[in-house]
């Protein structure tokens, strides 16, 4: 693959999970691929202690946030709301939280649902 300066310059984020030694990760499948934005589940487990993590993704400025977006992560909430685990939600989506008035920012049901 051939890779120009220019292309190896750009840094669009993504999404991983990593931890320490000791700390055990198991990839979780949540058989669901998001169109709007990135994902990546895991168990995350350490001595007693255990809890689901997922990282999510939306590059600034690569489509405009719509209801979609709204749904798929609503989607992903609530296919990992059937574990029993405590969720850790962690990542970047992007989003102008200070406009409360554009409703594309948060939608109204979503942070009362989960």
């Amino acid at each position: 693959m051939h890779h120009t300066e220019a292309t190896l310059s750009v840094n669009h984020g993504g999404v991983a999970i990593a931890a320490v030694v000791g700390v055990r990760l198991t990839k979780l499948d949540i058989h669901f691929q998001p169109s709007t934005f990135e994902c990546v589940a895991a168990g995350v487990s350490s001595g007693a202690s255990s809890y689901i993590v997922v990282v999510i993704y939306r590059r600034p400025g690569s489509s405009e946030v719509t209801t979609t977006f709204f749904a798929e992560v609503a989607d992903v909430l609530d296919r990992l709301s059937t574990f029993v685990d405590p969720l850790v939600l962690a990542g970047d989506v992007n989003l102008r939280l200070e406009r409360m008035s554009d409703p594309h920012t948060v939608p109204p049901n979503l942070p009362t649902t989960f």
